[in-house]
C-alpha cells in the first residue's frame, strides 16, 4: 500500500479522533461548606449511565475534618451514603432516567467553621476504567483506543436520542 492509500486518511482521522477523546482531562471541583449548611450537586443522568465519584477533605488533616455525603436518585432516595468520613467513593449506575443529586455537610456544628471538599464526578464513558478494560483483554494500545472512540460514538448517538425525545 503506498503514501497516497484512500484508507490512510479516515485511518490517521480516526487515530487523531481517538487521541481527543482519550485526552480529555477530568475536571474536579473544589468547594466550602459552612458549619451547619448543606452543599448538594445535581447531574442530569440517563438510565443506564455509569457514574463513579470520589470526595475528600481537602483541608489540613490535622484539623480533623469529617463530612457526611449522600447521592439521591431523581425520586429523592439514597442511593449511596458515607457518614462522618475524610474521604470516600460512589459508583452506582443509574436505574431511572434524570437529575441525580449528590449532598456534602459536616456532622458537627462548630460555629464560624468550614471544611473544603475536592470532589470529582465522572458519567458514561468517562467513568468507565479503561486501564483495566486493557489489562483484561490482553489488547494493544490501538484497540484500546478504537473502543474508547466506539464507546465514545454510541455514547453520543444515545445521547441524542435521549435529547430528541426530551
Amino acid at each position: 500500500m503506498d503514501s497516497s492509500s484512500p484508507l490512510r486518511l479516515p485511518l490517521l482521522l480516526l487515530m487523531v479522533l481517538g487521541f481527543l477523546c482519550s485526552s480529555r482531562p477530568s475536571q474536579a471541583l473544589v468547594f466550602h461548606i459552612p458549619s451547619g449548611r448543606v452543599k448538594c450537586l445535581t447531574e442530569d443522568i440517563r438510565a443506564g449511565a455509569m457514574s463513579l465519584s470520589h470526595f475528600r477533605v481537602a483541608d489540613d488533616p490535622a484539623y480533623g475534618h469529617n463530612i457526611s455525603a449522600s447521592v439521591m436518585d431523581p425520586n429523592g432516595e439514597d442511593l449511596r451514603r458515607a457518614d462522618g468520613v475524610e474521604s470516600g467513593e460512589f459508583a452506582f449506575v443509574a436505574t431511572e432516567t434524570g437529575k441525580h443529586t449528590a449532598c456534602f455537610w459536616s456532622p458537627h456544628f462548630q460555629l464560624e467553621a468550614a471544611v473544603t471538599v475536592d470532589f470529582e464526578w465522572k458519567t458514561g464513558i468517562a467513568a468507565r476504567d479503561w486501564t483495566s478494560v486493557a489489562k483484561k483483554g490482553k489488547i494493544d494500545e490501538m484497540e484500546l483506543e478504537l473502543k474508547k472512540l466506539e464507546d465514545s460514538i454510541n455514547s453520543i448517538h444515545e445521547e441524542m436520542i435521549f435529547l430528541r425525545n426530551r
